[in-house]
C-alpha cells in the first residue's frame, strides 16, 4: 500500500476508491482525507502551540505559491482566499505511515529545496518577492487528526537596507548597487558573487539620489568577503567602489547608513534586526516615487537635472534606466512620472504647473518669459500633443 497518493481529481469522478478507503472520494475540497498545508515564516510548528498558525498565515500573501514533494511526487500550492490550495487537479492524500515533505518558495525557474539563483534586477516589487527563498523539510509526519500539515518555512537569505547620508549640495548618486553571493548549489551558499540593482524608495518630498534614499536588497548570506564589491555607485560622473561584503546570516535584516562624501563611499555599523515580516510584495516599501529633473537639448554643468545651470541633456533623459525606470517610448513621447504632480503622460497644464512648482521665484518668472502658449510649440515651431507632454519638453525642443 502506498504512503500517500497523488489524485486526479478528474479520475475521481469514475468513483474509483483510494487504497485507504472503500468510500467513493469526491475532489480536492470534499476529500476528508487530502492533505491540507498552512505555512508561515520563521517557525516552528508544534502540537503544543496549533494556533499560531492563524496569525503566521497572514504572512503569506494572497498569489503566494509554493511547492511540495515527497516521495510521490511534487506539486504547487497556491493561497487562494486565505487558503492554500493546489494550482492543477493533482493533489496529495495521507496515508497510515510516516512521511517525510519538502517544500519551497518561492517558485521559480530552476528553484528547489536545495538550488536556488539570486535574481540581480530587484528593482522592482515583484522581482524583490523572487528573491526571498524559503525551505522547509517536515520528517516522518503522519496525520494528527486535523488533516493539516504544518510547514514552518524558513529564510534562506538576508536583506540588506541602505539608508544615504552626507551627499553633498546638489549632487546626485546614480547607479547603486549591491554585491552578494549568487545563491544556493545543492544546499550551500556558492562563492560566485553578483551585483544587486535594488529596490529604491524616496522619502516624501525628497528626490532621487539624495539624503534619505534608500536601497533595498535580498541577498545571499554567507562569510564575509573582502575583496569582493558590496556597493558600486556613481557620484558626480565618477564610478565608485566600496570592497568587503561583511558576513550575514540568513533570515536576518542589516540596516546601514550609506554615506558618499567626494570619492569616499562608507557605510556605518549596521543595526540588525530579526527578518520577521511576511513576504514581498506586502508593504514593506513604497513603489519608487521620481523626483521631477530639469532637461535642456544639451546637458549643462554637471548634467545631474537638479537644476537648471546643471540640466540633464536628452539623450541621457531617454537612455537612463537609473533615473527613469517606469519610461515607455509610447507614440513618439515618454511617460512621465512626478511625485504628487504627474502621473504617467503630462498635459500642457500639468507641465506648466511642474515648472511652477521648481522654484517659487523662478519657476514663475521662466513661465512669464515663455508665455503659457509656448508650452504648445517646440524650438522648431512645430505644435505639440498637449495632452502627452514629453518629460522636459519646455525645454528640450523636441
Amino acid at each position: 500500500m502506498k504512503i500517500t497518493k497523488l489524485i486526479l481529481a478528474a479520475y475521481l469522478l469514475t468513483s474509483m476508491a483510494a487504497c485507504d478507503t472503500d468510500k467513493n472520494i469526491a475532489m480536492y475540497g470534499e476529500d476528508s482525507g487530502a492533505v491540507r498545508i498552512e505555512a508561515a515564516i520563521n517557525t516552528a510548528f508544534t502540537r503544543s502551540n496549533p494556533g499560531a498558525a492563524g496569525d503566521q498565515q497572514k504572512q503569506f500573501n494572497e498569489g503566494d505559491e509554493i511547492q511540495l514533494s515527497c516521495e510521490d511526487g511534487y506539486l504547487n500550492y497556491v493561497l487562494a482566499g486565505g487558503k492554500w490550495v493546489p494550482t492543477d487537479n493533482y493533489y496529495l492524500r495521507w496515508g497510515a505511515e510516516p512521511v517525510t515533505y519538502s517544500a519551497f518558495y518561492p517558485v521559480v525557474s530552476g528553484a528547489s529545496t536545495a538550488n536556488f539563483t539570486l535574481p540581480t534586477n530587484q528593482q522592482r516589487l515583484e522581482n524583490l518577492a523572487k528573491a526571498d527563498y524559503m525551505t522547509c523539510t517536515v520528517e516522518n509526519v503522519t496525520d494528527d487528526g486535523s488533516r493539516i500539515l504544518r510547514l514552518g518555512m524558513n529564510r534562506k537569505m538576508a536583506k540588506v537596507i541602505m539608508t544615504l547620508a552626507d551627499v553633498g549640495g546638489q549632487g546626485k548618486v546614480q547607479g547603486v548597487k549591491i554585491g552578494s553571493y549568487q545563491g544556493y548549489t545543492n544546499g550551500e551558499v556558492v562563492s560566485g558573487t553578483s551585483l544587486i540593482s535594488p529596490f529604491i524608495t524616496v522619502p516624501e518630498g525628497g528626490k532621487a539620489g539624495q539624503n534619505g534614499c534608500t536601497y533595498t536588497a535580498i541577498v545571499a548570506p554567507g562569510k564575509a568577503g573582502t575583496t569582493a564589491t558590496f556597493v558600486s555607485l556613481n557620484y558626480l560622473g565618477e564610478d565608485l567602489v566600496l570592497p568587503g561584503i561583511p558576513e550575514l546570516k540568513p533570515a536576518k535584516c542589516y540596516e546601514f547608513t550609506l554615506k558618499v562624501e567626494g570619492s569616499i563611499i562608507s557605510i556605518s555599523e549596521p543595526i540588525v534586526s530579526p527578518w520577521d515580516s511576511g513576504t514581498l510584495p506586502g508593504g514593506d516599501a513604497e513603489e519608487l516615487q521620481l523626483a521631477a529633473y530639469y532637461v535642456k537639448e544639451q546637458p549643462a554643468g554637471n548634467a545631474t537635472g537638479m537644476d537648471w545651470d546643471n540640466a540633464m541633456g536628452v539623450d541621457a533623459l531617454r537612455n537612463s534606466s537609473q533615473t527613469l525606470p517606469a519610461a515607455i517610448l509610447t507614440d513618439g513621447v515618454y511617460q512621465w512620472t512626478v511625485t504628487g504632480t504627474i502621473d504617467e503622460f503630462a498635459t500642457k497644464q500639468a507641465v506648466i504647473d511642474a515648472v511652477k512648482s521648481f522654484d517659487a521665484t523662478v519657476g514663475q518668472q521662466f513661465i512669464n518669459w515663455v508665455g503659457e502658449n509656448g508650452f504648445a510649440v517646440d524650438q522648431r515651431g512645430v505644435a505639440r500633443n498637449v495632452n502627452k507632454m514629453q518629460a522636459g519638453a519646455y525645454d528640450a525642443g523636441l
